[in-house]
């Protein structure tokens, strides 16, 4: 990410970095995250994306897609609020698995019914917010599959397996990582990722 003063001082972030790293900590926070989730989930998804050989503009779509990961979740705040109860400890639950509904009873039906509204919106909101700061479309294609799953469960589309995004794909694993080694540390992480192979994640 660049702009047309970054050359006055090469170690002062951007205008658009700036930005970003304040969307970020917005998001980490309405997520019920710690204030580097975003920061960290974006260096491993880039690690990732190098240690598989992609392409620099592929390693930077995917640091910036890790980092604006959460940049849409204020679009929908009122409606997790509405379903869980509390909407940041709610999601944080999601986040780790554990059950979300924190002042309110499980709805009837099934849950991803119930989020998929959510998650398009989510979605919806980080795209513009990438089109807004001139992003690349590598990042606004991969914000599309923020949700989607290997395993053809995921959401909104119900993608599957090649046909989601790679950046996505990245992020989404390099998010989990983040916050179930934070949560249960690393072996339990490797045995939750284990378990996700195939359904989840590739």
């Amino acid at each position: 990410m660049t702009d047309a003063h970054s050359h006055d001082c090469p170690s002062r972030p951007t205008l658009t970095e700036q930005v970003a790293g304040v969307l970020a900590f917005a998001g980490d926070l309405s997520m019920g995250q710690s204030a580097d989730h975003s920061l960290v989930t974006a260096c491993i998804a880039a690690a990732l994306a190098e240690h598989l050989g992609l392409s620099a503009d592929a390693q930077a779509a995917t640091c910036q897609l890790g980092l604006l990961r959460w940049s849409g979740c204020t679009a929908n705040a009122q409606d997790f609020s509405d379903l869980l109860g509390d909407d940041v400890e709610g999601r944080a639950r999601l986040l780790a698995h554990r059950d979300p509904f924190v002042d309110k009873r499980a709805p009837s039906g099934h849950l991803p019914s119930y989020l998929a509204p959510m998650r398009t919106s989510h979605c919806e909101a980080a795209r513009e917010i990438g089109r807004r700061l001139q992003l690349s479309p590598q990042f606004l294609a991969a914000t599309y599959d923020l949700f989607e799953y290997w395993g053809g469960f995921g959401l909104p589309d119900d993608r599957i397996g090649d046909a989601i995004d790679v950046h996505a794909q990245l992020v989404t694993i390099a998010g989990d990582m983040e916050v179930w080694e934070r949560c249960y540390g690393p072996a339990r992480t490797a045995l939750l990722l284990e378990e996700g192979a195939g359904q989840k994640y590739d």
